[in-house]
């Protein structure tokens, strides 16, 4: 539930296994090598990019995910700096589970702007690569920017989760609750810290809260049931 409730809050349905299954193959490499291109844009440079970004966007707005990548792609081989078709790239690379390709493109957004939307995708990269020394650094950064967003910190607490620390998740996830304390989803997650650190008693308030705010929650009544047992 853990795990379904971290995928839920941040990305979307996934889509087109089968471009997954191509693009991790090809993209990676020759991304990285047109994102870190130096180019000087002409004009008409500037106006192709602009065309091909719509263009990519008309392509998302009907669905169409393949040919809108290939549209931001092309738009990345004129201007490698242009941070809409970045992000947008990224953002679909994470719904496609394509995680090394998305952690490149944000790594690189990060270091043209410092910007909590960016340091959040690229926590989310890198968590889903396993590599949460990192993903916790950018958690960190993107609350220290911006902490008025509470998955940020329940992103941050499923990281030292990960990492074994359950009293830093604890307080991340107490941060999450300061600013929506009646999320069910943050609560239930909060029972099962407090389970696991063995504070049962604390545990067992949160469940009641939970049954308080909503009485016929047949998960919280089951949580309750098995813990007395």
């Amino acid at each position: 539930m853990l795990v379904s409730i971290f995928v839920y809050r941040i990305i979307f349905v996934l889509r087109g296994k089968d471009l997954i299954k191509n693009d991790a193959k090809n993209r990676p490499d020759d991304l990285s090598v047109v994102i870190k291109r130096k180019v000087k844009l002409s004009r008409k440079d500037k106006e192709e990019v602009n065309i091909l970004y719509k263009k990519a966007n008309n392509y998302l707005e009907t669905g169409n995910e393949e040919d809108a990548i290939k549209c931001f792609i092309q738009a990345l081989s004129i201007d490698p700096k242009h941070k809409d078709s970045m992000h947008k790239l990224g953002v679909l690379y994470l719904h496609k589970q394509m995680y090394s390709s998305a952690c490149a493109i944000f790594k690189e957004l990060c270091e043209i702007e410092e910007n909590a939307i960016y340091l959040s995708h690229l926590g989310l990269a890198l968590y889903n690569l396993q590599e949460y020394e990192r993903a916790l650094d950018a958690y960190q950064k993107a609350v220290l920017l911006d902490y008025s967003r509470s998955a940020r910190f329940v992103s941050l607490c499923q990281v030292y989760r990960s990492l074994n620390n359950n009293r830093m998740a604890l307080i991340s996830l107490s941060k999450a609750l300061e600013i929506e304390e009646e999320n069910l989803d943050y609560m239930f997650l909060l029972s099962e810290i407090l389970f696991e650190m063995e504070k049962f008693d604390e545990a067992k308030a949160v469940v009641k809260k939970i049954l308080f705010l909503n009485p016929e929650n047949e998960d919280a009544k089951k949580l309750l049931r098995k813990k007395r047992g």
